[in-house]
């Protein structure tokens, strides 16, 4: 806590002096700081004549300025609010606590360790009341749950997960670039690094981060926080997504979840499942929901932050729980470890607990760390190839023709090597050099029976010479520069995984298309590059040393249908990417027969293994069974959002006239798995599955069998 002595004429406002006043603070700062009981704006500074007209009309009577000095000359002022661009925080607070004021600096801190340091040593010597602007922890949805959280409602804090993205919007130049305080980790993440801290007692001691560029520098990241309670922080955040602030805190006996932007609080207590009854509320409610999510001109917690700084001034002291300086210097540091671990492939950093201890998250890569990343990113040795990938045969090296003609015209064809597997020696009796061609070798991994292709796939990890594997599918067809960009892809990111965009290879039925959006619909038209929180199933390439050091010979098991892998991945710590141009045309099935077995098998299955793996007690069992009228319309409903709603041209675009009806039947079908699973188990749906993938042709309607066989079709 910050201490000093209080004011000297306790019976007269706390004069105000607010140091920069752009679009934020015209339609923010300003007006609260003019209405706040016992306070006085007294003077505004920025050089803009449409700030300083904002001003005069938050207070008439406000005294404006086009530099700092002359406000903080003023003996009659006593505290200042610095709401100017990042990078001219540090520059602004040391000049406020020379001269003696109160100091309020919106979040975060500085742009920089050592901009940082300066303020904290500014604000040691003056001994004067400082505040960091984590306006969030004023937040009646927060302020809540701390009351509940203090009343046991969810007993200790487990884990904490976090989603906090915006709309994307034009940006002033400083924000563009993480050097100048720009960037969504400096912007987003700061807050949700001082909530983790707020809420556990305790500062971030560890944090990896990836982040990518889309709009702007460093505008989409994910990261993980370690606190020194052991908590673990798992935080989304986004300048080009959509508006939300989720902040989920785990605790052994329930879940609190503050949904900010939906002004709403829920209370998830331990074994709670949502009955029909609150399934269909959710549905139903969706409506006023969004509604109720339309952003206020003003978030509510920006008043009592400003209001407990007036308080400290007054009193001296800042209250418990009031974010201080050193708070601001904890996230800042928590910030700049996770953009020091995005820039070396998402290694663990440690957070240093003090300003002394900051300057190896502040300065540049060393030389020999350049050195390094320079020599990743150059082509391998001429006899070490690039990228092995894999492909399963059921019978004769024939049945691959297509898709390995697709792999012969890879830009790095002579740098691709192919695994195929196959039951036995006869399945490559037809092998020549002519499947070869261009690319580096072709290599027959014997598997024996075959009755999982993504469990045999598993073999060809001991016979790949790559850094990297990729797993195919006999009826998914890459571009020409699938292989390259997915090299490229892990150089970039450095993720254990790179996901594949998928496109529809026979698009002309809504069959078709029910398939390809139940299994890849997330994956279809993917439009920006980097970090996701999930691939798809197949058609995916890993780090190969990743799985042997992970998995070793149980691998095969991680592989099949149910095995886990991609989860299990995220759990031990590694994460994913994508790049949309890792383009495969996927043949998807197309006839009644099929689609039936198939969308009614995969619900099966996903609720059996649900109920399994959760350990579901009868009670639960049996309220999904009776709710199970609702789940297509809840799938449907979701699904229709994420594939074709706001921001997503590009799939709408792709998928055309076609969506409404194929998730219809897609999520119809899925709905009676999931009812007949939730009943009655998995069955023998798993085995029947895992040859579902041998043999697309017998899944097609006539008039598209040529598409597995014709190279130029």
């Amino acid at each position: 806590m910050t201490t000093n002595q209080p004011r000297s004429d306790t019976s007269g406002p706390v004069r105000l002096a607010l140091i920069g006043c752009g679009r934020v603070a015209q339609r923010v700062h300003a007006p609260i700081l003019a209405s706040i009981d016992g306070a006085e704006l007294s003077a505004v500074v920025d050089p803009s004549a449409d700030a300083k007209n904002a001003a005069r009309r938050s207070r008439p009577t406000v005294e404006l300025y086009d530099s700092p000095a002359p406000a903080l000359e003023r003996a009659d002022i006593d505290a200042v609010v610095i709401a100017l661009p990042t990078g001219m925080h540090a520059a602004a607070a040391e000049a406020a606590f020379a001269a003696g004021k109160a100091v309020y600096i919106e979040k975060p801190l500085a742009a920089s360790a050592r901009d940082a340091d300066r303020v904290v040593r500014a604000h040691e010597s003056a001994g004067t009341v400082g505040m960091t602007g984590f306006n969030y922890r004023y937040h009646p949805l927060h302020q809540r749950a701390t009351r509940l959280i203090a009343d046991g409602k969810i007993g200790s804090i487990v884990a904490i997960r976090s989603a906090f993205t915006t709309p994307a919007r034009e940006l002033p130049a400083w924000k563009k670039a993480v050097a100048s305080g720009g960037g969504v980790m400096l912007d987003l993440l700061s807050h949700h690094a001082d909530l983790a801290a707020f809420y556990t007692g305790s500062r971030v001691t560890r944090a990896s981060a990836v982040r990518r560029s889309v709009l702007s520098e460093g505008d989409n990241a994910a990261a993980t926080l370690v606190l020194g309670s052991g908590v673990v922080a798992q935080c989304t955040v986004s300048m080009t997504g959509t508006e939300q602030d989720r902040f989920e805190i785990i605790g052994d006996a329930g879940t609190i979840i503050v949904d900010r932007f939906r002004n709403t609080l829920t209370v998830v207590p331990l074994r709670h499942s949502a009955t029909t009854p609150e399934m269909t509320a959710r549905s139903l409610g969706l409506a006023a929901q969004s509604l109720r999510s339309l952003r206020p001109a003003m978030d509510p917690s920006y008043r009592p932050a400003l209001e407990a700084f007036v308080r400290s001034v007054r009193t001296g002291s800042l209250a418990e729980g009031d974010p201080g300086i050193a708070d601001g210097w904890h996230s800042l540091a928590a910030v700049l470890a996770a953009e020091h671990s995005a820039r070396r492939d998402a290694q663990t950093i440690a957070v240093p607990a003090s300003p002394a201890e900051a300057q190896a998250i502040d300065t540049p890569e060393p030389e020999e760390t350049q050195q390094q990343q320079q020599a990743a990113a150059d082509p391998p040795e001429d006899n070490t190839p690039a990228i092995s990938v894999v492909l399963v045969t059921i019978n004769t090296v024939r049945s691959l023709d297509k898709v390995m003609h697709h792999l012969r015209q890879q830009t790095i064809a002579p740098k691709t090597e192919i695994l195929i597997v196959g039951p036995n020696d006869e399945a490559f009796a037809d092998l020549s050099d002519d499947d070869r061609g261009p690319l580096m070798r072709v290599t027959p991994v014997i598997a024996g029976e075959i009755t999982d292709v993504d469990m045999s796939s598993a073999l060809a990890l001991a016979e790949a010479k790559a850094p990297y594997i990729a797993f195919l599918e006999d009826h998914a067809f890459p571009e020409p520069n699938w292989a390259e960009t997915i090299v490229d892809a892990f150089d970039t990111f450095g993720t254990a995984g790179i996901g594949t965009a998928i496109e529809n290879g026979n698009p002309c039925t809504v069959l078709s298309w029910a398939n390809m959006l139940m299994s890849y619909g997330e994956w279809v038209a993917a439009q920006h590059a980097g970090p996701t929180l999930s691939v798809s199933r197949h058609n995916v390439a890993f780090k190969a040393d990743v799985l042997r050091r992970e998995y070793g010979e149980g691998l095969p098991h991680m592989m099949g249908r149910d095995g886990g892998l991609l989860g299990d991945l995220v759990a031990r710590g590694h994460g994913y990417a994508i790049d949309p141009a890792t383009h495969v045309r996927h043949l998807n099935p197309s006839t009644w027969s099929s689609t039936l077995e198939l969308r009614i098998g995969s619900g099966r299955l996903f609720a059996s293994s649900r109920m399994k793996r959760e350990r579901w007690s009868n009670a639960k069992r049996w309220l999904y069974i009776l709710g199970a009228p609702a789940i297509p319309f809840i799938r449907y409903r979701l699904l229709r959002e994420a594939l074709i709603g706001p921001g997503s041209d590009a799939r709408r675009k792709r998928i055309g006239d076609k969506v409404v009806a194929a998730l219809i039947v897609g999520c119809t079908l899925d709905g009676i798995g999931q009812l007949l699973g939730h009943a009655f188990g998995p069955g023998t749906v798993k085995e029947k599955l895992a040859f579902f993938e041998m043999g697309r042709a017998r899944h097609l309607v006539k008039a598209e069998k040529h598409l597995m066989t014709d190279p130029d079709a």
